[in-house]
């Protein structure tokens, strides 16, 4: 069998295939190149019926929008990062929306809520 008798490329479904995926949609405005779209899509295929009920809110756009995030956790992973930009025209830069060092948050518990059990001396 030959490659052009199984692969058909073309605009329109076979009747074949419409009868056995009924109501197919195809959505023009999601390219499958633009995965952040089809993401943003499919949160809001999830929660469509929650935001019509007023039980969560919704945002076409998360605070990073497509932009990629990137973490330098050392000097030279940022010294990298900057020589990677340079590399890339119309990069646009990078702009900092986090803290240098990396610490706990205040409402992190750090002991334990188990209270030590004492040591109990064995006979040798």
């Amino acid at each position: 069998m030959r490659a052009k008798e199984f692969i058909l490329e073309q605009k329109a479904l076979r009747q074949t295939v419409k009868d056995a995926i009924p109501n197919a949609n195809v959505l023009p405005g999601f390219k499958n190149q633009d995965m952040y779209k089809q993401y943003r899509m499919g949160i809001a295929l999830a929660s469509a019926r929650a935001i019509k009920n007023g039980e969560v809110e919704f945002n076409s756009e998360s605070a990073f929008g497509e932009n990629m995030l990137v973490v330098a956790r050392t000097a030279e992973e940022e010294q990298q990062l900057d020589m990677a930009l340079s590399l890339m025209p119309n990069s646009g830069g990078r702009v900092k929306i986090s803290t240098t060092k990396s610490e706990e948050s205040l409402d992190t518990n750090s002991r334990s809520p188990v209270a030590p059990k004492p040591l109990i001396k064995r006979r040798s």
